[in-house]
């Protein structure tokens, strides 16, 4: 029984296991290779605060083509060899911090996504593939595709929007913590979530037409 019940939850089980430990290893990296890079690094491990200016491009370093006008804030150095390239000269706590929710939403999606498919796994080896406890996973899976998805983008366009924001001139909104987080749901997040939502609710279907048929007996 435990093994047909494993079988039912491959190949998804092996695909979690393989990118929970790709994810491990690829933070543990990240973080000894910044760790011991050149540049002063803090809590958040960063060493330097640099970014590029999406949408934008020069004539090979030799003036601006488009987005003209566009220079760097007090504190930031601008490289325009193809591209508009600033860093901070010396980033404090605050550049740093929003520096790191640019990438760090994803990041903690991703973890919470596989220990939610964890669970919903594990839940169906030990109760069974139709029984309450994998429907509730199920559900909790689904709302949290669609709404985590939301949320990490909404974030990261913020996180960006500050950074270029602190980096260049004139500040305009670079990042886009409004249409983002649209445009980060559509399609694969929202069809997915949907669809765990409604695996849910047929799961719950089936198990109470289960007990009502086991009640007639």
């Amino acid at each position: 029984m435990v093994s047909e019940r494993r079988r039912l939850t491959e190949p998804l089980e092996s695909m979690t296991w393989i990118f929970g430990v790709w994810i491990a290893i690829l933070v543990g990296a990240s973080l000894i290779i910044g760790w011991l890079g050149p540049g002063p690094h803090d809590v958040l491990g960063t060493a330097y605060v640099c970014e590029t200016l999406p949408n934008t491009f020069t004539d090979s370093g030799t003036g601006p083509r488009f987005g003209s006008g566009i220079a760097a804030r007090h504190g930031a150095k601008i490289d325009t060899w193809g591209t508009f390239h600033a860093c901070a000269t010396h980033p404090g706590f605050t550049e740093r911090f929003w520096y790191a929710l640019i990438n760090l939403p994803s990041l903690i999606f991703w973890v919470c996504l596989l220990f939610l498919l964890w669970r919903m796994l594990s839940a169906a080896r030990s109760r069974g593939p139709f029984s309450a406890p994998v429907a509730g996973a199920l559900h909790r899976l689904g709302w949290f595709i669609i709404a985590g998805a939301a949320v990490a983008a909404a974030v990261h366009g913020l996180a960006l929007d500050v950074i270029l924001n602190s980096l260049f001139k004139p500040g305009t909104g670079y990042g886009d913590a409004l249409l983002g987080p649209i445009r980060a749901l559509v399609p694969v997040p929202l069809i997915a979530g949907a669809t765990m939502l409604t695996f849910a609710r047929i799961i719950r279907a089936g198990q109470a037409m289960d007990e009502e048929i086991r009640a007639t007996i």
